[in-house]
């Protein structure tokens, strides 16, 4: 709880972003506070909320192109280096997830 009260500017800062449209701070445990200090967990958690929300909106690409991206990564063995466990897969989803919120963050700021 202290480590909250450390980085409330932060986190008041980052859940105040006009992006992050879907998180209701009412709701956030005290870890997910500690988590908002990290403006990358807003947008992700946020989008996360913004899917479950609006689960019927169709994605702006084709399931082709999404299982041509599945295959290449499954090709590229790297689910055979992290031995098919699955919690390492959600760890490298995870970094990925990470790494294309970044991306378009430095493309697309708003």
């Amino acid at each position: 709880m202290c480590l909250c009260f450390e980085n409330w500017e932060a986190i008041a800062t980052n859940l105040a972003d006009p992006q992050i449209t879907a998180i209701d701070a009412r709701r956030l445990s005290f870890n997910q506070f500690y988590r908002a200090k990290n403006m990358d967990w807003c947008l992700s958690y946020n989008e996360v909320l913004r899917q479950k929300a609006s689960s019927v909106e169709d994605p702006s690409y084709t399931e082709e192109k999404f299982n041509e991206i599945f295959n290449f990564i499954r090709d590229s063995n790297i689910l055979h280096d992290i031995e098919y466990k699955p919690r390492f897969a959600a760890a490298l989803g995870e970094r990925l997830k990470m790494r294309m919120i970044n991306h378009c963050r430095r493309i697309n700021p708003y």
